[in-house]
């Protein structure tokens, strides 16, 4: 059985990407930091192939952890979605050492240990890693600085990885722009997403499926690697 894991899977873009793979028939193994609870009712309800760790992904050895924790539940791993984030919208003075640390954690020293730890088994079913970054990467977004960094310096090492790791693995990365708001929190007020909006060519914030649709095609895409698709509407054409 084919086998994807999954990071920050319990909930919005994480949750959407591991109802499609369950759909398609994959083992789903995913992890969750703040919303276990969540995740482990969404592994319960779509079967015994999907299964929730609870694991912040930020670490080498917290990716050590999750990767042994794949190994108890399978012995193929075909693709790597590292989707766990964190941000935080904060001014330059505002933003502290701990909120820097905790978003290059999750953005950015996650993915790369988490693919580092899951190597040789990628290796054996030529799998590949898709990671998710952020169309706003590719300009300057104020308030946002610090996590802006960390997914720029993510798109980064996808490109060198893919490099490294070629022809056995292919590593990719999606950019989404702006997609469904955060149900809870003030980050995003009615005046900044009317006018987020207003700077989208199509006129409207993407869907779950949207990203979805394109993880897919970046997995099955078998001459693609170190592509950096953006999913956003057409804005990063205007940076």
């Amino acid at each position: 059985m084919r086998t994807v894991l999954i990071t920050g899977g319990a909930k919005r873009l994480g949750r959407a990407l591991v109802e499609h793979f369950d759909r398609q028939g994959w083992r789903v193994l995913f992890t969750c930091r703040t919303s276990f609870e969540e995740g482990i009712a969404l592994a319960d309800s779509l079967g015994k192939d999907v299964h929730c760790a609870r694991s912040a992904v930020s670490t080498q050895s917290s990716a050590a952890a999750v990767a042994k924790w794949v190994r108890t539940h399978t012995d193929r791993l075909d693709l790597i979605v590292c989707n766990a984030s964190t941000f935080k919208r904060a001014g330059i003075a505002e933003t502290t050492p701990d909120d820097f640390a905790d978003m290059l954690g999750s953005n950015l020293l996650g993915p790369f240990f988490l693919v580092q730890q899951c190597v040789e088994l990628l290796k054996q079913t030529n799998g590949c890693v898709v990671n998710v970054a952020d169309a706003q990467a590719l300009g300057g977004v104020e308030k946002f600085t610090a996590y802006i960094a960390a997914k720029a310096a993510l798109i980064s090492i996808t490109k060198s990885m893919a490099v490294e790791l070629a022809p056995h693995i292919r590593v990719n990365a999606v950019l989404p722009g702006s997609l469904p708001w955060p149900e809870t929190g003030d980050a995003y007020p009615p005046e900044v997403r009317e006018n987020i909006v207003a700077n989208i060519p199509m006129g409207e914030v993407g869907r779950w499926c949207d990203v979805v649709h394109t993880v897919a095609y970046l997995e099955s895409a078998r001459y693609v690697t170190g592509a950096c698709t953006t999913v956003d509407g057409g804005r990063a054409a205007l940076f």
